[in-house]
């Protein structure tokens, strides 16, 4: 495989993320780099906005981005804590996404990593149309065991059956702002809606990887995936060992795969594992071993959505064991590097109970708890 290399714009114009913490905020001044680059505006885009006032202009690629306001984790904090860097005591188990950035963005600071992160993303346009609040909403589920609470559901949301299909539209013409779409949802159940404005699909993300063309095969099934494509459908990220290795060229590896995890100290875990590996204080089986045994989860799992969760049969602490398993190769007794916590444990079995009480209620939830 021939070498990789990110590119991006090497002329822009930095512009101060909102919600920063102050101390990182304060860090990112003293460094080179002088603030925070997560939406720059290259000198051309200023150029052709020369009629933009200033004041705009500086808001103009700012966040916010996808978090709304009162988003919180649904993972506990101790589950996601990092082994490099302890949460702020008193810490709730719940907190608000701008604790959870500044978390991560002290960790940054206090392990020194600032100078080999560039921050460069961009947004070139983004566009909003219609009224900010509807009158009505529907919300179509299939019945999924991650669905939101019905009392969650703001009060203008009324939660559906599923869709069974879309009608012929009545009408090609162009609408005005203010006339709903020509045409009906009609639901599994044959409930037919209509008098929509608009229909948002949000049935979850798609893998891809833009930087990595030549590893894409758009047209294929997942299940004619061949042992080179990393992805088709978007389903799942293909030919991967212990969902980080690309098994062709393990010097190519991915973060961040595995789902329903807690997410941070899961991929802090990863890391460690890729860090052994590439410094070479430990190994990975040759190619023909990593090829069996991806075959064999394949054969169990399927190559559906699901191929990735470690949701089911105590997954999560099962991987980690592995990844920690990999780190401590050739390691003498003292040195080797522990798994979860018996904080995380405690925090582990807390989410199982709130799972369970989302389905069953709450006492028999924790009945089924004293009966283990």
């Amino acid at each position: 495989m021939p070498d990789l290399k990110l590119q991006s714009s090497n002329e822009a114009m930095s512009l101060e993320a909102y919600g920063d913490s102050p101390a990182f905020d304060a860090l990112l001044k003293a460094t080179s780099r002088g603030a925070r680059r997560d939406s720059p505006v290259d000198q051309d885009s200023i150029d052709a906005k020369n009629s933009v006032d200033n004041n705009d202009l500086e808001i103009l690629h700012a966040p916010p981005g996808p978090c709304y306001i009162g988003l919180h984790n649904n993972v506990s904090t101790p589950e996601m804590k990092l082994r490099a860097h302890d949460w702020p005591p008193q810490t709730p188990d719940f907190v608000t996404h701008d604790v959870l950035a500044t978390y991560i963005q002290d960790t940054a600071a206090a392990n020194d990593v600032l100078s080999n992160i560039s921050f460069r993303t961009r947004v070139d346009k983004a566009e909003k149309k219609g009224s900010s609040v509807a009158a009505k909403i529907w919300q179509s589920s299939r019945g999924g065991e991650f669905d939101l609470l019905p009392s969650m559901l703001p009060e203008n949301c009324t939660r559906v059956g599923g869709i069974a299909s879309f009608s012929t539209l009545t009408s090609t013409s162009l609408l005005n702002d203010h006339e709903p779409i020509p045409g009906s949802v009609i639901l599994s159940s044959g409930e037919e809606l209509k008098n929509i404005h608009h229909v948002i699909l949000a049935t979850g993300y798609h893998m891809s990887y833009p930087f990595l063309p030549h590893l894409h095969d758009d047209n294929a099934t997942p299940e004619h995936a061949n042992e080179e494509i990393l992805v088709t459908t978007g389903q799942i990220t293909h030919n991967l060992h212990k969902d980080i290795f690309y098994i062709p060229d393990p010097s190519l590896a991915f973060i961040g795969v595995p789902y329903h995890v807690a997410t941070f100290s899961l991929f802090e875990f990863q890391a460690m594992c890729v860090a052994a590996i590439f410094s070479g204080s430990s190994s990975l089986p040759g190619q023909q071993e990593m090829r069996e045994e991806y075959a064999e989860r394949v054969a169990k799992k399927g190559v559906g959505r699901a191929f990735h969760s470690l949701k089911d049969d105590e997954g999560e602490i099962r991987y980690v064991r592995d990844m920690v398993g990999i780190v401590n190769q050739g390691k003498r007794e003292g040195e080797k590097v522990e798994g979860h916590s018996k904080e995380w444990f405690e925090a582990y079995e807390r989410r199982l109970v709130r799972m369970k009480e989302k389905v069953a209620g709450p006492a028999e939830a924790v009945q089924n708890e004293r009966v283990k």
